[in-house]
Formats: C-alpha cells, structure tokens, sequence
C-alpha cells in the first residue's frame, strides 16, 4: 500500500491592507473607472471645438485658425476700437521721439553709444517704452482673433465661415458693427453685405398626404 501523502496547509484568510486615513469603519465609495477612449463631457455648451489637418510637407497636425461669427465680431468692436485709438496716438508719440533723435543725430536703435548725451538716452528710453506699448495693445488687438489690415484707415478683418467655406467678416474703425464680409481672395474690393450670410435654409417640406 502506497504511503499517503501529507495535504499542504490551507492558507489562511489575507491580511487587509489600511490606509492611513482608515480612521472610519465605513469605506469610501469607489469612483467607477474612466473608459479609455471616451471622450470628456464639455464644460460648456459654447466650448470651441479645436480642429487640425495635416501638413504635407511635415506630416504633422496643425490647428486650424479659429474661425468667428459675426456676433463674436460685433461683441469685440467696443474693445478693438479702445486699443485702435490707443495704437494711433502711441504710434504718433513714437514717431515724434524718432525725429527728436535723428535731429540730435542719433538714429532710434535699440542700443546708443556711450557718449550719448542725458537728453538723448531720456527720450532713447521713452522711445523703447512707447515702443512696447505699442505692441502690447497690437497683441491684444490680435487676441480678439482682428488682423490688422490698415492702421491708418482702420481696416481689418476677423476669419469666419459661410456655406462651407472660408471668408473674411470686414470691419473699419468708426462702423457701428460688422456690417461686410469678402472671399479669402477677394480683397476689400470684393465686400458684400454681411446680411448675405443670414439667409434663412429653406423650409423642409410638408410630409405627403397619402390617400385612402
């Protein structure tokens, strides 16, 4: 008779791991794990949807500019025209500064010689203030998604879409709103009413009546 083999002991229950905070005999509810490859619920329902295409000479997604709607437009007018007349009179100061430099004989650069008189670094280093100011209220014209066309005239333009296609929504300073749009190609010469983007899409038909 074969001897019988001893049976291995049965492990006992695992221990249970704590946590430091395990100062409460109720556990803390477990959130239920994300699904890879959802997509997140917006935050909002006016949230910009970002797209991208790709280069192809690089192969690499690049953002398509943001494209704005005549409401977006007419809701930046009172801030664009603000920095407009900004830009205007700090361009006008920084042209003055420069004739005072070259009448002195130094030309604006961004360094002076050393020799320079107090006089011309004062108005050396109003100039280089001006000169960023101007930019700054430049950028933030920019940040309301305006290009700047003309700043004399007070031409520019925001990137909008109609029908499918590109255009730009045209707009000078001194216009209550935005009252003109223009291909991408067209030119301020190509402007037409912006009331042709409000065209309402014809009305679905009536179901057939089916006779009996």
């Amino acid at each position: 008779m074969a001897p019988s083999r001893s049976r291995a002991p049965t492990p006992g229950p695992c221990p249970i791991r704590t946590t430091r905070s395990s100062t409460s005999s109720t556990s803390r509810p477990r959130r239920p794990r994300r699904r890879t490859g959802a997509s997140p619920t917006p935050t909002s329902s006016t949230e910009t949807r970002i797209e991208a295409r790709i280069d192809p000479n690089t192969g690499v997604d690049v953002p398509m500019p943001r494209r704005y709607t005549v409401e977006e437009v007419n809701a930046s007018i009172p801030e664009v025209t603000h920095r407009w007349a900004a830009a205007l009179e700090l361009r006008a100061q920084l042209r003055r500064h420069h004739a005072r430099l070259d009448e002195a004989g130094y030309p604006a650069s961004d360094k002076l010689p050393s020799d320079a008189p107090p006089e011309v670094r004062r108005d050396h280093l109003v100039l280089l203030g001006l000169r960023d100011a101007l930019r700054d209220e430049l950028a933030a014209i920019g940040a309301t998604g305006c290009v700047v066309r003309d700043l004399d005239t007070g031409l520019c333009d925001w990137l909008g879409e109609h029908g499918g296609r590109e255009v730009w929504l045209c707009w000078r300073v001194g216009e209550a709103e935005c009252g003109w749009f223009h291909g991408i190609d067209d030119g301020f010469a190509g402007r037409r009413p912006i009331t042709e983007l409000a065209t309402p899409p014809a009305a679905p038909l009536p179901p057939a009546r089916i006779r009996r």
